[in-house]
Order: structure tokens, then sequence, then C-alpha cells
């Protein structure tokens, strides 16, 4: 009679450990997916905007103009942005050249294949005018 007990007894205990192993590897992995929703960088300023406009007028206030391009460039890679020097180039509309610095960062989770593309542009030797633009890309 022992014996009947103790085998009826085992499944049950293999399934509870499988029940529990499995809420555990699902607990592990909903955590990781949390993390991986998190922005990387949680001080700068510019994370979680989605409009040009907005990011425009918060980049003014953040490099007003008359800002060096120096001051400007340092403040933009803090933001996560990839900075080159452009010089005698078109940006934009603009039907003539100019110097700008151009600005480049990609936004979005590591788990969603679509990004945010920003591509700024800071005008002239001292910054006199900030062009934002943003667009999705992914598969």
């Amino acid at each position: 009679m022992r014996n009947v007990q103790e085998s009826k007894a085992m499944p049950i205990k293999r399934r509870f450990a499988s029940v529990v192993v499995v809420s555990v590897v699902v607990l592990l992995g909903l955590i990781a997916f949390g993390f991986l929703q998190r922005p990387r960088h949680p001080s700068r300023v510019t994370d979680g905007l989605d409009d040009p406009v907005a990011m425009q007028a918060l980049l003014l206030k953040s490099i007003p103009p008359g800002t060096s391009i120096k001051e400007a460039w340092t403040f933009m890679e803090r933001e996560g942005f990839k900075c080159t020097d452009e010089k005698s180039q078109h940006w934009g509309d603009a039907n003539h050249v100019q110097d700008y610095l151009y600005c480049d960062r990609l936004d979005g989770s590591i788990t969603n294949p679509m990004k945010r593309r920003w591509q700024i542009a800071l005008i002239e030797g001292h910054v006199q005018t900030i062009d934002a633009r943003s667009s999705l890309v992914g598969p």
C-alpha cells in the first residue's frame, strides 16, 4: 500500500517541480524583456521625443543661438548623437551651401525592429538655427 501512495506522489512532485521551473524561466524572461525596453541613457533630456518641432524647441533651449559649435557638439554627443562638421554642404531645401554641425541618432529598443532616426543640423559657426528631422526606419 505504501508503494502505491509513493508512486502517486512522485508524478505530482515532478509536475509541481516542472511548473516551478517554467514559472521561474518565464519570470526571468519578463524581467530581461523589461530591461531591454528601458532607455539606455535615462539622463538624456532628448529621450522619448517623437516630434521634430518638440525636439527643435528643446535643442534651442539647451543650445541657445550664439553657442559655440564645440559646446553644441559636446551637448549633442552627451545626448547620444554622432556628429560631424560639414563644410560648404547643402542641408535640406537650402539652395546654397553652408557650414553646419550634422548629428544623427537612432532611437528604439533592442527588441523592436522599428527605430526613430533623428537628423539634426546646427547651422553656422556659432549656432544660429537648429533644424530637426525625424523618420521611422526598419524592415
